[in-house]
C-alpha cells in the first residue's frame, strides 16, 4: 500500500517488519556490482548470453526470439519437437538438479527460459548446456 508507506516514511518508520535481509542483500549485490564494474557486469551478461544462445543453438533448440533481439539476461527456446515445455523441464529438474522456467501467457507451455544474469558465470551455465544436451541424446 503506497499510502501506508508514504505516512510512515512521514513518521521516520515502516508500515509493516522491515525485510532487513533482503535489504542487506540488496547493499551485498549492489557493492558486488560497483566492485565488479557496472559496464562489466553488462559485458559479462553479454557473453554468458552469447555462450547459452550458441550451446542451445549446437544442441539442435530453436530460440523465440531472433538474434537481433535476443536479451543478455534470459534465454526463451522451444523444447525439442514433439514434447512440452513442462515435461521436459521436469524430466531435466529430476535428472540432473537443473531448473528451468516455462514460458508465460500465450508461451506458457511452448517456451523454457534460461536465466544467465546475476552472479553466475561460464562453468554453471556450461553444465546446464551439458544436462539440456543428455536430455536431448536419450
Amino acid at each position: 500500500d503506497v499510502r501506508a508507506n508514504a505516512r510512515a516514511l512521514a513518521a521516520g518508520v515502516t508500515p509493516s517488519t522491515a525485510p532487513e535481509t533482503l535489504l542487506f542483500g540488496l547493499d551485498a549485490a549492489l557493492t558486488m556490482m560497483v566492485d565488479e564494474g557496472v559496464e562489466e557486469v553488462w559485458a559479462r551478461h553479454a557473453r554468458l548470453g552469447a555462450l547459452v544462445r550458441s550451446g542451445l543453438t549446437d544442441l539442435g533448440l530453436s530460440m523465440l526470439a531472433d538474434q537481433d533481439h535476443s536479451s543478455d539476461t534470459i534465454t526463451a527456446f522451444f523444447p525439442p519437437e514433439g514434447g512440452s515445455s513442462s515435461d521436459f523441464k521436469d524430466k531435466l529438474a529430476a535428472r540432473s538438479g537443473v531448473e528451468l522456467a516455462v514460458g508465460q501467457g500465450a508461451y506458457a507451455d511452448r517456451v523454457l527460459r534460461l536465466g544467465h544474469m546475476g552472479w553466475v558465470e561460464a562453468p554453471e551455465l556450461e553444465a546446464t548446456l551439458e544436462a539440456i544436451g543428455g536430455m536431448i541424446r536419450s
